[in-house]
């Protein structure tokens, strides 16, 4: 995925700081800006003036989660993710620009399941 894109493209990871889990680039997986705001991340996705691609970590179940869920309702099947920040992401993501693809995946460093939002500018 990230191959199809020109090589001055920038690259930003929103709340999922290990990016080299997934998302190595064919140039050693370099170049990419870490941030844990989202509003800025919205801000940096809207500048016209560059390239730009990267994720944003839109919700994230941890073991210790499901651990106290289980804990307190005896079951796993309505868990809820102790992490979620689709609502706030998904809506100011400007489809006319961006593809979006959704992954989910474990995250072997963190023991969580993590969902997470692709963005690959459209016209590359």
């Amino acid at each position: 995925m990230w191959a199809d894109l020109p090589p001055e493209t920038k690259f930003r990871a929103c709340e999922f700081t290990e990016p080299s889990l997934v998302f190595y680039r064919p140039s050693g997986g370099m170049g990419w800006k870490m941030s844990s705001d989202i509003e800025k991340s919205h801000e940096w996705f809207s500048r016209p003036t560059s390239i730009r691609a990267g994720v944003f970590l839109l919700r994230e179940w941890t073991a210790s989660d499901a651990i106290d869920h289980w804990r307190k309702t005896g079951s796993f099947g309505d868990m809820l993710p102790g992490r979620d920040s689709s609502a706030e992401i998904l809506d100011r993501i400007d489809a006319d620009r961006y593809e979006t693809h959704t992954w989910r995946g474990y995250n072997i460093a963190r023991s969580g399941w993590v969902e997470l939002l692709v963005l690959i500018p459209r016209g590359r």
